[in-house]
């Protein structure tokens, strides 16, 4: 189930025009309300991604501060260069 029909399930289906409201100001209430929950999923998923991030960095950094013989200083080399380009990035 996607994020859409969860929030449907939980949220959208149990709403009803208020009273007073035509179909368009209805339709303009649950498209603000959904919108608004798109924001909320956005940064939802920014703040996991960040922490995968962090995660990988400290991976990265890891093996660029502790190859122990000559046959670990590829993988060095190349965790140092990963971890420059990020920086030249920011």
């Amino acid at each position: 189930m996607n994020d859409y029909y969860k929030w449907w399930n939980n949220e959208g289906s149990g709403m009803r025009p208020l009273k007073g409201n035509c179909h368009e100001a209805h339709a303009r209430r649950m498209t603000e309300i959904a919108w608004s929950n798109g924001e909320y999923k956005a940064k939802e998923r920014i703040e996991m991604l960040e922490a995968k991030l962090k995660t990988l960095e400290a991976g990265l950094k890891s093996i660029a501060n502790n190859t122990c013989c000559g046959s670990c200083q590829e993988a060095r080399k190349v965790a140092e260069k990963t971890l420059k380009e990020a920086q030249d990035d920011e």
